[in-house]
């Protein structure tokens, strides 16, 4: 069976500081947020 899809989730205390820190390790903005306090890639 190959994997396809890995979802993973970290807490944090603040989001939007958080989103700018993963965006410069992926490199990319996060593709959805799909709600408040969500940010997914």
């Amino acid at each position: 069976m190959d994997i396809e899809t890995i979802f993973a989730q970290v807490s944090c205390s603040n989001l939007e500081t958080s989103i700018a820190w993963f965006t410069k390790l992926f490199g990319k903005a996060p593709t959805r947020r799909p709600m408040v306090g969500l940010a997914e890639w």
